[in-house]
């Protein structure tokens, strides 16, 4: 092999050695230390693609990463990382929230200060991290919206409409029964061939016959024995009677879950365009604060929700206990006033 043929042999390796050497190190038309060049480096590290105990992070988390990293660069890519104060990330903070979008300035505030902490590890960055302590307002939707009657046969409705009955008639048991929709969903039918000798309070799997609700409750093993409402007993009487569970999925078969249930209730909700804060588990809520309303006495609602001791049906009076709070206070000052 000639000389000439050697140089360039060796010339041809020397020139794909440095492209690959070019392709691990930021960009010649970065600046040094600007955030662009710091970005690359964090890119490639462990803080970036692996958590604290070692395992690499979800494709979900490095996109999430990846994404607010782009907008951030987007903003001050060029900018010195040094030369960035907490005065400068707070305005941006600021002219975000003016936007309207909290979500967003929380996510790029989190991923802007991982971003610090990597550089002041490399030791690029000496001080306190410009992104450290910077509370982000978000607005939160208000906490308790109840279920009504009204509410409860749109849902009915709506749960129709999208081929779901059953869903709207558990909804519907559940508001009217006061109790658990864990209890609910497990009902069975009566197959007792005489129905003039039961067992109440069955400990095994709740009962529906003639009208009433005879259950015990998985959670407190209270017994009781609720009737529910003529709306209520007609849709029931009309389920077909092939399974022993009297609420079953449409789609399988087979008994609601717990986790499906609560799921299939926020779509619903959503599709009838009812708040988004009613929730499944505020429909037993709503049946002691509305027994409490019609002048129920709390030894009947602590059977009506089948509770173990007494007191407990005070948690789910909440609109009643803010007045007799309000109460107090006025009695407070009334007194204060006399001395």
């Amino acid at each position: 092999m000639g000389t000439d043929r050697v140089q360039a042999y060796l010339r041809g390796w020397e020139l794909y050695y440095g492209a690959m050497e070019s392709k691990d190190q930021p960009s010649a038309a970065v600046n040094p230390y600007s955030v662009s060049w710091a970005a690359g480096y964090w890119r490639k590290s462990d803080e970036f693609n692996f958590k604290a105990s070692g395992e690499p992070k979800s494709p979900k988390t490095l996109q999430y990463q990846e994404d607010w990293l782009k907008v951030i660069e987007a903003r001050i890519g060029q900018r010195d990382l040094r030369a960035l104060e907490k005065k400068h990330v707070k305005g941006w903070k600021q002219e975000l929230q003016k936007q309207g979008h909290p979500a967003k300035t929380a996510a790029i505030m989190k991923v802007l200060r991982m971003f610090y902490n990597f550089c002041i590890g490399e030791g690029w960055y000496k001080q306190v991290n410009p992104a450290s302590k910077i509370k982000i307002h978000v607005p939160k939707k208000s906490g308790y919206v109840p279920w009504t009657w009204p509410r409860v046969k749109e849902f009915y409705k709506a749960a129709c409409d999208a081929g779901r009955p059953n869903l709207g008639l558990a909804v519907a048991m559940i508001y009217d029964s006061g109790q658990n929709p864990v209890d609910v969903l497990r009902t069975e039918r009566d197959r007792s061939r005489d129905n003039q000798v039961v067992a109440l309070y069955h400990s095994d799997v709740p009962i529906y016959r003639s009208g009433r609700l005879d259950l015990s409750r998985s959670k407190t093993a209270v017994g009781a024995d609720i009737p529910l409402q003529a709306w209520v007993t007609r849709k029931i009487d009309k389920l077909p009677h092939d399974t022993a569970t009297l609420i079953v999925s449409e789609e399988t078969g087979k008994p609601y879950t717990l986790n499906n249930f609560r799921k299939w209730v926020r779509l619903i909700c959503r599709r009838a365009g009812l708040p988004d804060e009613l929730k499944a588990g505020n429909l037993r809520h709503e049946a002691g604060q509305e027994a409490e309303d019609g002048g129920a006495s709390p030894e009947e609602i602590q059977g009506l929700l089948a509770h173990s001791e007494p007191g407990t049906q005070r948690f789910y009076v909440k609109r009643t206990r803010a007045d007799e709070a309000q109460k107090a206070r006025a009695r407070t000052r009334r007194k204060r006033r006399t001395k």
